[in-house]
C-alpha cells in the first residue's frame, strides 16, 4: 500500500467524508463527464484540502508545468515537499517528496469542477478512501495581534456575496461567521474558509505581533544556561513589575538561590534589588539588543557602576518533564509563531538529544535545554529528566 495522506481523511470520518467505505475505481463511471482540459485549466493555483483542521492540514500549489508543491502540517510537525502530477480525463495522479523523507501520492477522481472548488473522490490504489474537495486559496491577509480588521472581500474574491466564515485554527484568529471581521489572537498562520456563489474559498491569514516597547519585550522567562562556565540563571518578569529569579553555579561555590520582588524599567534597562545569601545585589541589566527569542545585555551593579559582564539569555518557550528514553516533539509552529525555524541543538547531549526534525529524546537524569534556532533568534525548550 502506498504511503498516503489517508490519515487526514480518516481523521475526519464520518463527519466530513460522505462515504468512507471500500469501493474501487469502477465508481468513476457514475461521475459526470469532466475533460482533461477542464481539470487542467482549473487546477492551476493554490488549494487547501477540505478536511484540513488546526491539527492536520494540507495545502497544494499546482503549476501549469505539472509541478506540485505541498505544505503538510500533521500533529505539530510542518513539512514541505515537491513533485509532479498528471491529468488524464478526470483523473489526477502524482506524488511528492517532503523534506523529512516521506513520499505522498495523489490518486484522485475529479467529480465536480468550479472556479473556486474541485470535488474529489480520494483513492489509495484501488481502495476508495472518501469524498473531499479542494478549496482555492485566493489570497493572503495580515492581522495584527490584538487588533480587529475587516477585509475587503470584494477585492479579494470579486464578489461581496460571502458568508459562513470559519477559521481553521481559532487560537490564532477569531472570525465573525456572518461578517468575516477578523481579530488577531496570537502570532502565527492559519486559514479562513468562506462561501461564495461558486464554492468555498480560502484566505491564508498571518497574525503578526505589533511593535513592542522594551518593557513589553522583556516580559516572560529568560534562561542563561552556560555549561562552559557552570552557571544557570532563570529570570521571570511579569507585566505587573514582579520578578522571580533563580540561579545556580556548579563550581567550587555550588550556589542554589532564588529571590522575588519588584523591578522597574529605566529606559531600556531592568533595575531590581535582589536579596542573596551574600547580601544585597543591585542589579541593572542594560539592553544591548533584544529580539523575540534572545536578549543580550550588560549586567551592572548600579550602586558601584561595576560591569559584571555581557550576557545573552534565551526566551523559555516550553518545559517538559521526562524519563530516560521518552521522546517528545513540541508543537514548534505554535511556540515560534511566524518565525522560520532553521535548526535545533541540545546544550547537553548526555541528558537529552534532538534530531533534525525536532524530536527530543531523554537520555539520563538532569536538566538541559534545546535551542530552537529561528530567523528571529533562538529560544529554548527546557528538558527535566527524572529517573
Amino acid at each position: 500500500m502506498k504511503q498516503f495522506f489517508k490519515w487526514l481523511l480518516l481523521a475526519s470520518c464520518p463527519v466530513i467524508l460522505t462515504n468512507c467505505g471500500g469501493t474501487d475505481h469502477d465508481d468513476k463511471d457514475d461521475e459526470p463527464e469532466i475533460s482533461t482540459e477542464q481539470v487542467a485549466e482549473t487546477i492551476v493555483g493554490n488549494w487547501l484540502l477540505s478536511t484540513s483542521d488546526s491539527v492536520n492540514w494540507v495545502a497544494y500549489e499546482f503549476t501549469s508545468s505539472a509541478h506540485v508543491n505541498a505544505r503538510n502540517y500533521q500533529d505539530g510537525k510542518y513539512y514541505s515537499g515537491s513533485g509532479y502530477y498528471w491529468i488524464k480525463d478526470n483523473t489526477v495522479t502524482g506524488n511528492y517528496n517532503t523534506d523529512n523523507g516521506r513520499t505522498f501520492y495523489l490518486d484522485w477522481i475529479v467529480n465536480s469542477v468550479k472556479p473556486f472548488e474541485i470535488g474529489l473522490d480520494i483513492y489509495d490504489d484501488t481502495d476508495f478512501v472518501g469524498k473531499a474537495a479542494l478549496y482555492r486559496i485566493i489570497g493572503e491577509l495580515t492581522v495584527e495581534e490584538g487588533k480587529e480588521t475587516m477585509p475587503d472581500y470584494r477585492s479579494l474574491c470579486g464578489t461581496a456575496d460571502v458568508s459562513d466564515f470559519k477559521a481553521i485554527d481559532e487560537s490564532i484568529v477569531k472570525v465573525d461567521a456572518q461578517t468575516g471581521q477578523m481579530t488577531g489572537l496570537a502570532e502565527g498562520s492559519t486559514f479562513v474558509t468562506f462561501s461564495v456563489p461558486d464554492g468555498t474559498v480560502v484566505a491564508e491569514v498571518s497574525v503578526t505581533e505589533g511593535i513592542k516597547t522594551f518593557a513589553e519585550m522583556v516580559v516572560g522567562t529568560w534562561i542563561y544556561d552556560s555549561p562552559k562556565t557552570k552557571t544557570w540563571e532563570s529570570y521571570t518578569y511579569n507585566a505587573d513589575g514582579f520578578y522571580s529569579i533563580q540561579w545556580q553555579t556548579f563550581d567550587a561555590y555550588h550556589l542554589n538561590e532564588s529571590a522575588q520582588g519588584n523591578y522597574t524599567i529605566d529606559g531600556e534597562s531592568v533595575v531590581a534589588d535582589v536579596k542573596s545569601s551574600s547580601g544585597m545585589l543591585y542589579m541593572k541589566f542594560v539592553n544591548v539588543s533584544i529580539s523575540k527569542f534572545d536578549w543580550t545585555y550588560k549586567a551592572y551593579d548600579y550602586k558601584s557602576n561595576h560591569l559584571n559582564g555581557q550576557f545573552t539569555a534565551q526566551r523559555l518557550l516550553e518545559s517538559y518533564t521526562m524519563k530516560p528514553n521518552d521522546t517528545v516533539t513540541p508543537e514548534y509552529r505554535k511556540l515560534v509563531g511566524n518565525a522560520i525555524i532553521s535548526g535545533y541543538s541540545s546544550h547537553a547531549v548526555a541528558i537529552a538529544t534532538v534530531n533534525d526534525s525536532g524530536e527530543i529524546t531523554a537520555v539520563k537524569k538532569g536538566r538541559t535545554y534545546i535551542d530552537v534556532k529561528t530567523d528571529q533568534g533562538s529560544g529554548v525548550v527546557e528538558i527535566n529528566v527524572e529517573q
